[in-house]
């Protein structure tokens, strides 16, 4: 028999001892910090995904890599992405249901098939999320109008989720009615659903960010049902809007444009409610939410089939987005850049933790981001 490293003595120690603290009623769950060797502990973008068939990897934003994780929660051999064009900083990367197909969102969309990058055209609008829709690259769409040239009339819809169909960018779902700002007549607000997408074989799980709601969409782009918690987003911040005001003009300006000329206001002013989203082989979905101004964090599990949204608190001191993964032994939890941390949380774990009912409203059909 093949020794145990010490990474993987550290987790299954930790595993088991979480088990047992994670059965007394109340208690929350503390994920299983994954030790990693140090040459994790990058300053870049990082994420972890997940196929259908519950294998999990790593995405490495300072090298392009893709490292696959095993079933100890431990990096394998890592693959290079093969670039046709020069790398740039990556803000987020999503993995297709098949396993097959990498999305970068890298100052503009970069698709990879088979860690071959493949052509993709620029979508009109900047992006702020990427995913899949079935096998088609998808993306989120800010709402900026920016002069001529972004393929949108004044006064016009704006795009908000859009998928590749092969040979152009078709408009799923447009942005909510434009209002005017007080004391600027020339620009613009708008509505603004940021969200987190999760492949599926046959649709996508498409997260409000900033509302306590999730919906499943088909390859077509039709809504199957939706979740929400609560009668409408959480109370407006000032503080928040700065930071998304401040963040939207960084991007920006990365990009060469000059903001001082564009029209555009972002009126995001809401804390940030899911922090995290994935989706297990069997269609059950897992959520990171935060409440409270963020200072707490639940981790919550929608079951399609009974339709029941449970949540157990969530023991981890972190700020801001994650992603997750659903593997064959347990859910992975990856901060947003490499030294953010890793961790993981065994089923075991999950099913002996004291899950609490949360009362959602559940609908068949609907319009997206509705």
């Amino acid at each position: 028999m093949r020794p145990l490293s010490g990474v993987q003595v550290l987790v299954i120690a930790f595993a088991a001892a979480g088990a047992c603290a994670a059965s007394e009623p109340g208690r929350p769950l503390r994920p299983v910090p994954l030790a990693w060797p140090g040459e994790f502990a990058f300053e870049q973008y990082q994420c972890v995904a997940n196929d259908s068939r519950g294998n999990v990897w790593l995405f490495r934003g300072d090298g392009w890599l893709v490292y696959p994780v095993d079933e100890q929660g431990l990096p394998g051999k890592p693959v290079a992405l093969q670039a046709s064009e020069p790398v740039s900083e990556v803000r987020e990367a999503a993995l297709d249901a098949s396993g097959s197909q990498w999305v970068l969102l890298a100052g503009k969309p970069r698709l990879f098939r088979d860690f071959k990058e493949v052509p993709l055209e620029k979508p009109s609008s900047l992006p702020f999320a990427v995913g899949f829709l079935a096998e088609n690259p998808l993306v989120g769409l800010w709402p900026i109008v920016l002069g001529q040239g972004q393929g949108t009339e004044r006064g016009g819809p704006l795009p908000w989720l859009a998928a590749w169909d092969g040979r152009q960018w078709q408009v799923l779902a447009v942005h909510g009615k434009r209002h005017r700002c007080t004391g600027d007549p020339g620009a613009d607000s708008f509505e603004l659903p940021q969200v987190a997408f999760v492949a599926r074989p046959k649709g996508v799980l498409v997260a409000m960010r900033y509302e306590h709601r999730f919906q499943e969409v088909d390859e077509r782009g039709r809504v199957r049902w939706s979740v929400a918690v609560g009668e409408g987003p959480p109370k407006p911040s000032e503080e928040n809007r700065k930071q998304a005001q401040a963040a939207l003009q960084q991007q920006l300006e990365k990009q060469g444009v000059d903001t001082k000329g564009a029209r555009f206001l972002l009126a995001s002013s809401l804390p940030m409610v899911v922090r995290g989203v994935s989706v297990r082989a069997d269609g059950v979905v897992f959520l990171v939410v935060a409440e409270q101004g963020g200072s707490k964090l639940y981790l919550e599990r929608w079951d399609p089939v009974a339709g029941k949204l449970s949540r157990v608190g969530l023991e981890l001191e972190y700020q801001g987005k994650l992603t997750l993964a659903c593997g064959r032994k347990g859910l992975f939890l990856a901060g947003h850049r490499g030294n953010l941390g890793r961790w993981f949380v065994p089923w075991e774990m999950l099913e002996q933790a004291s899950w609490e009912a949360v009362a959602a409203a559940v609908q068949s059909g609907g319009r997206l981001g509705e």
